[in-house]
């Protein structure tokens, strides 16, 4: 590449006008190709220096509407409504968020909130997952900008057990728990995030996942249980941080710190110095605006003054995803009240299904010591 108006070998350009949304999801217009379509991955949105496509076509000029050119790679179809996820060009994404990143304003930070908050795949419900599925009271859950979540339930809605997904998941994922929790007297309730699953929107914020912990504990009352996965884990302790209440609580794969997963996210997409700051900025007056600017934006750390629920954190050796010093840092931080179980050999995902793992989560919602007697070691060959 040659500047910032190169386009990698092979790839395609559109171009037309977008509209920022109220979820910062860009509605866009592309005068040459579809009529109309929205952007599923954030790729690359630029100004252009160009004239706009209202004066080359005569269309009405949207007064909100910003010029841009979107590059994709040379097998990537444009997006459309009926996409369920694709790879993103992210050294495109890169080079063009990076470069907007020297400009004046705050459209690079905008940019790369945007991407921050869009899950480029959107997993789909399994053939195992199915049948109980089937089976599941099924409610949709209101969300701000007019999105909605979706809610699962199964039980009479006495002693609620709740299940959090993590990011590009669903609440499916999570369905090996339903069984053991139904057989042990709990009602089982789950969701799907905006963006996720079965739930509209394109985006979602770790505040939707707050809001969503809300509603549900104003629906059925205080958790028995809150079984938590990944990104599930800090949304949860955000809702949990806001009022809603769980007796027990066990996270697996979970995150800790808000600012990991900006750092996660920054080393994928390349981003430098000058955009991580503005990304910070983003994060820090959109999501946190009553924390200083010096402090992590959202840490759970913080909460064992908040949440007096004894604590199971389980967490693999070899996640590559959420790194295993999450965790650590998370059980520390509950002290006595935690206990730790280490696995290996499962990674991030393929821990939610493991029996071993689901055995002690069981038997940690039975029994929920008050004390934590140190850390387990589970070896469990990968496979």
């Amino acid at each position: 590449m040659t500047g910032a108006h190169a386009h990698p070998p092979g790839n395609r350009t559109a171009w037309g006008t977008a509209v920022w949304g109220p979820e910062d999801e860009a509605t866009v217009r592309v005068w040459n190709a579809q009529p109309s379509v929205h952007l599923h991955e954030l790729t690359t949105l630029r100004t252009t220096g160009h004239r706009t496509p209202e004066r080359r076509t005569g269309r009405a000029a949207d007064k909100s509407a910003r010029p841009f050119v979107l590059i994709l790679g040379p097998s990537s179809p444009l997006p459309d409504e009926g996409a369920t996820g694709m790879k993103p060009a992210v050294a495109v994404a890169s080079s063009i968020l990076n470069t907007t990143a020297l400009l004046p304003g705050r459209a690079a930070g905008r940019g790369a909130f945007a991407l921050f908050h869009m899950p480029l795949v959107r997993s789909r419900l399994r053939t195992a997952e199915r049948e109980l599925f089937e089976q599941a009271r099924v409610d949709r859950i209101r969300l701000g900008s007019g999105r909605h979540a979706v809610a699962y339930r199964w039980g009479d809605g006495d002693r609620p057990a709740l299940l959090a997904h993590g990011w590009q998941s669903r609440a499916s994922r999570l369905s090996c728990f339903v069984p053991g929790l139904l057989e042990r007297g709990h009602s089982v309730v789950a969701f799907d995030a905006p963006g996720h699953g079965e739930a509209d929107g394109r985006s979602t914020t770790i505040l939707d996942y707050r809001d969503i912990v809300l509603a549900l504990n104003d629906r059925y009352g205080t958790f028995d249980c809150l079984i938590a996965h990944s990104l599930g884990a800090l949304g949860s302790f955000l809702g949990l941080r806001h009022g809603a209440r769980a007796r027990r609580i066990v996270t697996i794969g979970g995150v800790c710190d808000f600012d990991y997963l900006i750092d996660e996210f920054c080393a994928e997409v390349g981003a430098g110095d000058r955009l991580r700051s503005r990304l910070r900025e983003e994060v820090r007056t959109r999501l946190f605006p009553g924390l200083p600017a010096d402090e992590t934006p959202f840490s759970l750390t913080d909460m064992p003054a908040h949440v007096p629920a004894p604590l199971l954190v389980v967490h693999d050796e070899d996640d590559t995803r959420i790194r295993i010093a999450q965790g650590r840092r998370l059980a520390a931080a509950f002290g006595d009240r935690a206990r730790l179980v280490v696995t290996r050999g499962l990674g991030h995902r393929r821990v939610l299904g493991d029996a071993d793992v689901l055995r002690t989560v069981l038997d940690f919602v039975d029994n929920a010591p008050g004390r934590a007697d140190g850390t387990d070691r589970r070896a469990t060959a990968a496979g």
